[in-house]
């Protein structure tokens, strides 16, 4: 396995074996998965506010999931999993509130280059 999330490596290279942690692939394929999310939430959600629109629960999530990534030494599929879905369920109202202060606005929603706006599962699972 390859882990991109790994803080115990030398020369900042990531994982390429199991390493000291206990964390196995599907742990860190799920934590890619979260973090490939968390992008295509934050394009949406600054978009909103850079029109004004500020959500504090998409703040918070965003916060938590990243902090799980770096900090989770349990390493639950089950929460990560969790993390994934509600992440999609909030990019999809982060992209609502944006394109409704858009039109407010007179402005014309854009779509930014970036991750896509649906999920994009490295598993099949989700």
């Amino acid at each position: 396995m390859f882990c991109n999330q790994c803080e115990q490596t030398v020369k900042d290279t990531g994982r390429t074996v199991q390493g000291v942690c206990g964390k196995q692939p599907e742990a860190s394929d799920l934590m890619d998965n979260l973090i490939y999310g968390l992008k295509g939430l934050a394009l949406y959600a600054a978009q909103a506010s850079s029109l004004g629109v500020v959500d504090d629960g998409i703040n918070r999530h965003t916060i938590a999931s990243l902090f799980s990534t770096i900090t989770n030494v349990h390493f639950d599929p089950e929460r990560l999993e969790t993390l994934i879905h509600r992440c999609a369920s909030l990019r999809h109202k982060a992209k609502i509130l944006y394109e409704q202060a858009a039109t407010i606005k007179g402005i014309p929603p854009i779509r930014r280059a970036g991750p896509r706006t649906g999920s994009r599962p490295m598993d099949g699972r989700l």
